[in-house]
């Protein structure tokens, strides 16, 4: 059994591999992330594994962080 962070890593680099290289791609990190370390960790393998042209963080409601409980957080990118 791995730690959380090694899972957030793991989740982010499965996400993104497929992504080239483009300066004009947009991601959005939605989440329910209450540690600002926790959620510096995530952006911060964000912009290791891929060069974005902007990152949007948002919170999300209170019906998907109950359904996905505490740290829930997703990751959506816009290609051109």
């Amino acid at each position: 059994m791995g730690s959380f962070r090694r899972c957030l890593r793991d989740y982010i680099d499965t996400t993104l591999s497929p992504l080239e290289e483009k300066e004009d791609d947009i991601l959005v990190v939605a989440h329910a992330i209450q540690d600002e370390a926790l959620l510096n960790f995530v952006l911060e393998q964000v912009e290791n594994k891929h060069h974005f042209k902007e990152i949007y963080k948002i919170k999300i409601g209170a019906a998907v962080a109950c359904h996905g409980g505490p740290n829930v957080f997703g990751v959506f990118f816009v290609k051109k």
